[in-house]
Formats: C-alpha cells, sequence, structure tokens
C-alpha cells in the first residue's frame, strides 16, 4: 500500500517536472524573441537619435543664416538713410 502511494506520488511529481520543463522551453523561447526585439529597438532608436542631432544641426544653421540675412538687411538699411 505505501508502495503504491509513493509511486502515485513519484508519478504526479514527474508529471509535474514534465510540464515545468515545457513551461521552461517556451518561456526561454520567448526570452529569446523579446531579446531580439530589444537590441533591434536599440539600433532603431540610436539611429533616430543621429537624425535629430542632424536636424538640430541644420535648424542651427539655418537660423544662423537668417539671422545674418536680417542683420546685413538692418546694416543696409541704416547705411541708405
Amino acid at each position: 500500500m505505501e508502495k503504491e502511494l509513493c509511486d502515485e506520488r513519484r508519478e504526479t511529481i514527474m508529471d509535474c517536472i514534465k510540464e515545468n520543463k515545457k513551461i521552461i522551453a517556451a518561456n526561454s523561447i520567448r526570452i529569446g524573441e523579446v531579446e531580439l526585439e530589444q537590441s533591434r529597438t536599440q539600433v532603431e532608436i540610436r539611429n533616430l537619435i543621429d537624425q535629430v542631432k542632424s536636424l538640430v544641426t541644420i535648424i542651427k544653421w539655418l537660423i544662423a543664416a537668417i539671422l545674418t540675412g536680417f542683420g546685413g538687411f538692418f546694416i543696409n538699411y541704416i547705411q541708405g538713410i
């Protein structure tokens, strides 16, 4: 009787272990996919940061050109008076 009870408990434990192994394998696959997606996202963010830096530089040059133009116009206007 005790042997049967031990065998039954052993079977239950072995079933739980098998189920846990399946769950662990599935989670390992999910973690791998998440890490891959995270690395892709980091690369995209780095590219976006580089593009924003380039745009900021262009905007600074544009503002400098506009201010220089207004300054030249103002000086030309004053000289014409």
